[in-house]
Order: structure tokens, then C-alpha cells, then sequence
């Protein structure tokens, strides 16, 4: 069972590696695999440096690895692993050469927190060689729920003398926190070395030599003291020597391990520090080009970034009531269910909600076009009067409905104004609406005329506004105080109506009284007009009004661009060599098409088309590598284009990148499932196409090679079948024949004895092409090894012998000495190929020549041949992936290609001439003897 959130920082991952190791060579990578799948994670994961893991990922994995083994000393196996110098690294010596096991436990305290962050050590030395060890769960840490996590620590603890190659520290556990204590308390005694005893035991020889001279020489008492003497001091020096000596070869040993030890971790540093700067320059490339890009952006970002903080500030909260109402039953209906309230009380529900958002967004739009100052007023002379029953007519039914009395009263006559009548009819229709919501009996709405301007009213006999809310009513998003009169709305249509009179130069006021009604005002400033002026006929309409589209003149750029002479477009580039991949560029815009033609012409030979249908002729006839296609096109889109490429057999796996200036999720997603590879919005950087074309050219190699060794392995494995079955009659054959002939040789006949022979012979022959095809079956099977290229040569020809007609003559000049280092099924696959290309370019009567010997310290096979030769201006491509002179469907075009691939792998060259007898001269070199080959690499 998979733990969750595996990578707490709690364990690093440091601390896992010899539980991996042992657990691998006791239970088999299969095995070990399955148990970290369970997990939740894998064996890279565990070995990456970086990586730490929780306590309850350790705990189990400890638990299934003992579960597994049935042995719970796998973890005491670990444990003492990982004091080896292999995990501990650069530690190990430097303890060694400067440590006791009692500086080895005081410095616990110090190391143990660097790769566990769920305990905390407390070291105390109450006496020599001996240490109390406290463990602790610092605040908020987890709390270890199996034994194992103690177990282990009192593995490595009992073994940390053995560092210092003294035996196993005594332990003691008198305290656990699995048991209830508060800690986890260790008592720790262990042996220190004794000291040397060579320097003492020198002394005693030199007193016990002077001694025993002492009866065969007669000194003077003082002389044979100063004798003995001497004598005693040179034992004990040369003793003291001794002991020296050892102690400092001890010391050699531990520095030639640190020195080892900290050439690894210098390399290791080396390499991680290499890592980092790649990764440094990377981050680098990346942040230029996204600076680049964002630079380009950015007035467009503080452009919006005003506009829509206001707008999520403001409207979220009013967009969320009428999308819950909509989301709630729509939930229900999808799950199948019925949504609370019935079906048709939900749909009227979502459609009233509908509308109220799309009142919103109205009035947002409008709101918003005020605020950047791109509306216009549309000023045509207006009747107040009739524009004011209009709007009673607009709501007299619905005051109906809720027993509201709606009507308009005119005190006095009132002229025409020119004034815009959409924004004043939105402005009135707020102010009615508005009354409807709040007023007991009665709205009334009145039009007036006092000095020099026209004055809408609108008054009601609800509840009135507070005092304190009236200077903010006219504020967008602004609602009363009071939450038990509030009665819904967007808070958006009494800033619209002010907005209406700000803009006719007038004022939208108001005036209450609480208990008693309210009464919202309009005055507009009249401006007596008979007919409109000019420039105010083309002015944008007001909120809500539909008008038809006003033809603006031509700009200049344009009449330039319409007016000028057709210039030549090429229709193709020859890219940066021969064998560079084909790519064709569909696009209908001359200029665009031209442009991406030549950026891509920097590693790419480029072919190009106007649009779909002209574009699949020359896909069929010209067979790219990839296609870059724009998505609208006349005759024939891009998605169009896709379709039919991905219906073809010869096109199914051909790479297309879209471009288009359609950004929105719904055109790429069917740009993809019409078959595109791939999609780039324009504008885009040519860098970008370059790197997104460039992955898809070579995803098609990686594709192209695979099939082509899978192809290669399937006809191995054909071959190798038939030869082996061939193989069981044709031993009975070859072995009985001879037996057979020698039986009769009395009783058969001069012309029975030579029929005889030639089926022997013939049985011989074919043992001899079963015998080629096993070894060819090999290619690309087989690891580097010593190989004659003569036996390939031999075999290639042999099996090739058959398709040759009488009057096709092969010569033959092959050296048997040479041996190389290489891929011998790899290179029979070079020969057969030069081979057989030679065979099929030759006319009747003509002459392949084959020579293989060693020249100026290299092998060098020549493969010539009478045809009609290679072009010198196609050397190159003829080396290229799907190159093919031959007609259709009789040739992939990848022989060469792969045959060049694995001469450049055996470190060698291959190159393509024109031969003494008038054809091709394909030569190929190679080193004589080369231990190394590199992997295969994708065409």
C-alpha cells in the first residue's frame, strides 16, 4: 500500500541506500521493485542525492523488506553496510586516522541532524569508555510506531568501535520510547587498542643481554654499568622504533584512503559542478528569450492589469449567486438525477440567472467603454414625453404583475431635445426598475422642463434610502446598508444613468426620505437641434443599439499593397547541404510564406505551396520530412490538409506543425485531432519554429530507425528459423548421400554416379547458404567482438549469387588476414547492402568489382560497379534517410543512410565516387583494430 506524502523532509535519502543494496541481493531487483511500487515511488527516486523521504516511508519499507526476507537480521546486515567505507565516504578515513570510538559518539550530536530531522541526540561521558546516548522526538515530529527505527540504532551504535577494528561496543537499553519513556536512552561500553608493549620489551632484552655478558667479560663496575646501560636504551629505542613505525604505516594507510576518498568526492564535485553550470547557462537562454518576451508584453500587461483588478474585485461577487444557481442543476442533470425543486423549476431558474448574467455583462461593456472614453453620443432631436411612455410601456406589465400602479404624468408641454435616446432610455429603465423593487403601490414617472433643461424623474412610496447610503448610491457595485431592504440587483444601472447624464453634460441626482419614498432625477441641459449635425451622424450608438457598419477609407499601406506590382516568390531553397531534411512550407500569404521559408532554410531544404490541395500533390511527389502548414487556406485549410495526410498509408506518420493566429483552446484542439504533430501562434519566434520542428524531424529518424532494426530483427529471426529447419533434413542429406553413393558405387552407372555427385554438391551448397543466413541473422544482435570482414564479404556474396545473371561478371580481390574490433552483423549489413546496390545499378553484360585490403594502416573495402553512377552534386544527399533513386515501393531509401551510421560508429568513413569501370565507386575505411564502438544513434 502506497504511504502518503512519501517525501516529508524528514529521512534523507542517503540513509536508504544500503537497505537497497542488501534488499536487491537477497530479494532480486524484481522483487525489490514491486515492494518501492507499493510505496509510491522507485529505485532512482531513492538514489537521487537530493531526495528525502518521511518516517512512515521508512517504517514501512523496513517492515516489508523483514516481511519479505523472513529475517529481521536484514536490517543488521544494512546497518553494519553502511559503516563501510563505501557509504560512509571521506568520514571513514578521517575517523579512523583522527578518531576513538569515544570522539566517534560525541560527535553524533553534530552529524545525525543533517540526515534526520525526526530525533535529536544528547551524548554524556560519565566514565572512560563508556557513553550515555539520549534520543528524543523534537516538538512536532512524528512519532516511530514500529521497533525497527530503534533496532537499527542500536546496530550502528554497538558498531561504531568497529571502525577502529576493536570488537563490538556492550550495550545496554534501558529506556524506549516504544515502551512509554520519554527517550530512548543507550548505554554504551566498548575496549580501547592496548598500548604497544615493543619498546618495554626492547628494554628488558637490552638489561637481560648486559646480564648475561656480565660473566664472560670482566669490567670495572662503573664501565659495566654504563654498559648495561647503553644496552637497555637501545632496546627500548629500538622497540620504540618498531612501535613508530607501525603507528605511522597505520597512518599511510588511513591518508592514502582519505586522499582516495576525497579524489572521489572531488570528481563527484567536479561533475555536480559542470551539471550546475550547463543548468546556470540554460536558465540563463531561458530567462533572455522570456525577458525578451515579456519586455514585448508588458505595456499590453499594465494596459489590463488596472482594468482587471477592478473587475475581479468588483463583479466576483456578483457573478458567483447566478452561477451557482446555473452550476447547482446542472450537476443534478448530468449525474442523472433531478435537480432539487423539479426539472422545470431548475431550467427557469438557470434562465433567469442566465439573463442576469448577461445583464451584467451589458452593463459592464458599456461601463467600460465609457471609462476609456470610446463612446460617442448619437444627439438626435427626441420627444421626452414619448420617450418616457415608451419605457412605461417596457415595464407596465411587469408592475402589473407585482399589484404596482406604473404611470407618467406631464405637468407642462415639452419640447424636443437633441439628446442620444439609447443611453437616456437605458438611464430611465434603470431608474424604474429600480423604484419597481422597492415601492408599496405606486411608481411615477415625470417629465419636465425647468430652466433651459429637460428633467426625468422617477419617484416611488417604498422605504426610502438612508442618509448615510445616499452619497454612495450612484457608486458601481454600490448597495444599501440596510440588508433587510436590499432586494437584489447588480449595483451597476444607477451608475449607468449617471453616466448617461454625464455624458449629455447634465446630472443624475437623488432625494429621499426614509418610510416614504424616493425620488431619482435626470437633468439634461436641452439643445434645441432640427436635424443632427454631420459629425455626429457617424457617432457610435448608445447601450443596446444595433447599427449597420460604416465603410472606412482605405489606409495608405493598404492602397500601396493593393496597388503593387506582383513580385516572384521561390518556390523552394536549397537549405545548408544536400542531405539536409525536406520540409514544406503551406502557406496562401506570399510574404509569410516567404518568410518562414527562409528561416527555416537555415537547416532545412524548403519546398513551398500556396495552399492544401497543391500542397498534398507535392507531399506525394516530393515525400518531405515534415510539413509546416497554415490553418486558413483557400481550396484546402490546414485541418483539411491533416485529414487526408493522416488517411494515407505513405503520409499516416509524416510530422505537420499548424500555424495560426487563433490562439483559443477550441481551434487547437482540432488542429490536434485532425492529425497535427504540433501548433505555433503567430506571431511567433523563428528560434521556437526552428526547435519545434527540429523535435518532430527527429522523433520521425528515431521512428524511421527503430522500424527499420525492428524490420532487420523480424527477418533475423526468419532467417535463423528457416536455417534451422533447413538445416535437420540437410544433415540427413549430406550425411547419407556419400554413405549411400559409396553403397552403390558397383551398381550405379557413369551417368547415376554424376547425378549422384551433383546432388551432393548441391546439398553442400545449400549448407553453405544455411550457414550465411545464421550468421547473418545476427545483425545488430551481437556485443563488440574480433571479426574477419572476409567472412562477411564471402557470405554477402553468396547469398547474392542466386539474383546474378549469367552475364554480370563479380571480381574479387578480398585480403582473409585482416581482423577488426566491431559489430560483425552490423557490418555483413554494410556489405550485403554495397553489395546488392552495386548488382542492381549494373546492365546486363556488366561488372561489379569488390576489393577489400589493407591500405596505409586501414581497411579498405571498395565496392565499384559499371552503371550510370552517382551525380556529384548528390554525394552527400544519397546518404541521406529516405534518399532513393529507385522507383516506387522498390526501396526505403534508408540502406545508405544506416549503413553510414554504422561505419561512423566503427569510427570509419564511407564515401561514394565514380569507379574505373564508368559507375559508382562506393568506399568505405575503417581502423584495423578498434576496442571501442560507440552505441547506435538515431538517423
Amino acid at each position: 500500500m502506497a504511504v502518503s506524502d512519501i517525501n516529508r523532509p524528514e529521512l534523507h535519502a542517503s540513509g536508504f541506500r544500503a537497505l537497497i543494496e542488501v534488499g536487491e541481493k537477497e530479494l532480486g531487483k524484481a522483487v525489490l521493485i514491486d515492494i518501492l511500487r507499493d510505496l509510491g515511488t522507485t529505485i532512482e527516486h531513492l538514489k537521487d542525492t537530493t531526495a528525502w523521504f518521511s518516517l512512515e516511508f521508512a517504517e514501512g519499507l523496513m517492515e516489508a523488506l523483514v516481511a519479505r526476507t523472513s529475517d529481521r537480521g536484514v536490517l543488521d546486515r544494512a546497518m553494519k553496510l553502511m559503516l563501510t567505507p563505501r557509504y560512509l565516504g571521506i568520514v571513514h578515513p578521517l575517523f579512523r586516522s583522527l578518531g576513538t570510538p569515544g570522539f566517534l559518539y560525541g560527535q553524533l550530536p553534530k552529524l545525525v541532524p543533517r540526515v534526520n530531522k525526526v530525533i535529536a541526540w544528547t551524548v554524556e561521558r560519565p566514565e572512560v569508555r563508556r557513553a550515555l546516548i539520549t534520543v528524543r522526538r523534537p516538538p512536532g515530529a512524528p512519532a516511530e510506531r514500529t521497533p525497527y527505527c530503534c533496532h537499527i540504532r542500536g546496530v550502528q551504535i554497538a558498531a561504531g568501535p568497529t571502525l577502529f577494528d576493536l570488537p563490538p561496543a556492550q550495550l545496554e537499553h534501558p529506556q524506549c520510547m516504544l515502551r512509554g519513556d520519554e527517550a530512548c536512552v543507550y548505554d554504551v561500553r566498548w575496549e580501547e587498542h592496548r598500548r604497544p608493549l615493543w619498546s618495554w620489551v626492547g628494554l628488558l632484552l637490552g638489561i637481560g643481554s648486559s646480564v648475561a655478558i656480565a660473566p664472560f667479560v670482566e669490567l670495572p663496575g662503573a664501565l659495566f654499568a654504563a654498559v648495561a646501560a647503553v644496552a637497555a636504551v637501545g632496546g627500548w629505542g629500538v622497540g620504540r622504533s618498531y612501535e613508530l613505525r607501525r603507528v605511522l604505516q597505520n597512518r599511510i594507510g588511513d591518508l592514502g584512503t582519505v586522499y582516495d576518498a576525497l579524489g572521489r568526492a572531488s570528481i563527484a564535485n567536479e561533475q555536480r559542478y559542470a551539471e550546475l553550470l550547463d543548468a546556470k547557462a540554460e536558465v540563463e537562454q531561458k530567462v533572455e528569450q522570456r525577458t525578451r518576451e515579456l519586455s514585448e508584453a508588458l505595456s499590453h500587461i499594465q494596459e489590463i492589469d488596472r482594468a482587471k483588478t477592478d473587475f475581479f474585485s468588483n463583479v466576483s461577487h456578483e457573478l458567483r449567486t447566478p452561477l451557482t444557481l446555473i452550476l447547482g442543476p446542472l450537476e443534478y442533470l448530468m449525474s442523472g438525477r433531478d435537480p432539487p425543486g423539479g426539472l422545470q423549476k431548475s431550467v427557469e431558474t438557470m434562465q433567469r440567472n442566465a439573463v442576469r448574467l448577461l445583464e451584467l455583462i451589458t452593463q459592464l461593456l458599456d461601463l467600460a467603454k465609457v471609462d476609456a472614453g470610446m463612446t460617442q453620443l448619437a444627439r438626435t432631436p427626441t420627444d421626452p414625453i414619448a420617450l418616457a411612455r415608451g419605457v412605461e410601456a417596457r415595464f407596465v406589465a411587469s408592475a402589473g404583475t407585482r399589484n404596482l400602479a406604473l404611470v407618467t404624468s406631464v405637468p407642462m408641454a415639452v419640447a424636443p431635445a437633441s439628446m442620444d435616446p439609447a443611453w437616456i432610455e437605458t438611464a430611465l429603465s434603470n431608474f424604474v426598475a429600480n423604484a419597481l423593487r422597492y415601492a408599496r403601490t405606486r411608481v411615477e414617472i415625470r417629465v419636465r422642463e425647468v430652466s433651459g433643461s429637460v428633467v426625468f424623474e422617477v419617484e416611488d412610496d417604498g422605504v426610502g434610502i438612508a442618509p448615510d447610503d445616499l452619497p454612495k448610491v450612484f457608486d458601481r457595485f454600490a448597495q444599501g446598508s440596510d440588508a433587510s431592504t436590499r432586494k437584489g440587483g447588480t449595483g451597476l444601472g444607477l451608475a449607468i444613468a449617471r453616466e448617461a447624464a454625464r455624458l449629455h453634460g447634465g446630472e443624475a441626482s437623488v432625494r429621499s426620505t426614509q418610510g416614504t419614498g424616493t425620488i431619482f432625477a435626470l437633468t439634461l441641459p436641452r439643445t434645441m437641434a432640427t436635424a443632427p449635425a454631420p459629425e455626429e451622424s457617424l457617432r457610435a450608438p448608445g447601450p443596446g443599439v444595433v447599427t449597420a457598419a460604416i465603410a472606412a477609407p482605405m489606409p495608405a499601406e493598404a492602397m500601396i499593397k493593393s496597388n503593387a506590382l506582383p513580385t516572384d516568390h521561390p518556390t523552394s531553397w536549397p537549405g545548408p547541404d544536400p542531405s539536409a531534411p525536406l520540409v514544406l512550407v503551406v502557406e496562401d500569404d506570399d510574404d509569410l510564406r516567404d518568410f518562414v521559408a527562409n528561416v527555416l532554410a537555415a537547416q532545412y531544404r524548403v519546398q513551398t505551396a500556396r495552399n492544401g490541395e497543391e500542397a498534398l500533390a507535392l507531399i506525394l511527389a516530393a515525400r518531405p520530412d515534415a510539413v509546416v502548414s497554415d490553418v486558413a487556406m483557400p481550396r484546402m485549410d490546414g485541418f483539411e490538409l491533416c485529414r487526408r495526410l493522416r488517411a494515407l498509408d505513405e503520409t499516416r506518420s509524416l510530422p505537420v506543425l499548424l500555424l495560426t493566429a487563433r490562439r483559443d483552446v477550441g481551434r487547437v484542439l482540432e488542429g490536434f485531432e485532425a492529425g497535427a504533430d504540433d501548433y505555433v501562434a503567430k506571431p511567433f519566434h523563428g528560434r521556437e519554429l526552428l526547435a519545434r520542428l527540429g523535435v518532430q524531424v527527429r522523433l520521425r529518424g528515431m521512428v524511421s530507425e527503430m522500424a527499420h532494426r525492428e524490420r532487420l530483427a523480424s527477418l533475423g529471426v526468419l532467417a535463423a528459423s528457416i536455417a534451422h529447419q533447413v538445416r535437420n533434413p540437410l544433415a540427413a542429406l549430406l550425411s547419407g548421400l556419400p554413405a549411400m553413393r559409396r553403397k552403390l558405387a558397383t551398381a550405379l552407372d557413369p551417368l547415376a554416379d554424376e547425378m549422384m555427385g551433383v546432388m551432393i554438391d548441391s546439398a553442400s551448397r545449400v549448407e553453405r547458404l544455411t550457414v550465411d543466413l545464421l550468421d547473418l541473422s545476427r545483425v545488430d544482435r551481437e556485443d563488440v567482438a574480433r571479426f574477419k570482414p572476409s567472412d562477411g564479404l564471402q557470405a554477402s556474396l553468396r547469398l547474392v549469387e542466386s539474383r546474378v545473371s549469367d552475364n554480370v561478371k563479380i571480381e574479387t580481390e578480398i585480403d582473409e588476414a585482416i581482423e577488426l574490433d566491431g559489430r560483425p552483423g552490423d557490418m555483413n549489413h554494410v556489405f550485403l547492402n554495397l553489395i546488392d546496390n552495386a548488382l542492381r545499378a549494373v546492365a546486363p553484360g556488366g561488372t561489379v568489382r569488390v576489393h577489400a585490403g589493407q591500405r596505409a594502416g586501414a581497411f579498405v573495402l571498395e565496392v565499384g560497379d559499371s552503371g550510370p553512377g552517382v551525380d556529384p552534386g548528390r554525394a552527400e544527399w544519397i546518404f541521406g534517410p529516405f534518399a532513393t533513386t529507385r522507383p516506387a515501393g522498390e526501396g526505403t531509401g534508408l540502406g545508405l543512410a544506416i549503413s553510414r551510421q554504422v561505419v561512423l560508429q566503427h569510427g570509419g568513413t564511407i564515401t561514394v565516387g565514380r569507379s574505373d569501370l564508368g559507375g559508382a565507386l562506393f568506399v568505405v575505411k575503417l581502423p584495423p583494430s578498434r576496442t571501442h564502438v560507440v552505441a547506435p544513434a538515431v538517423l
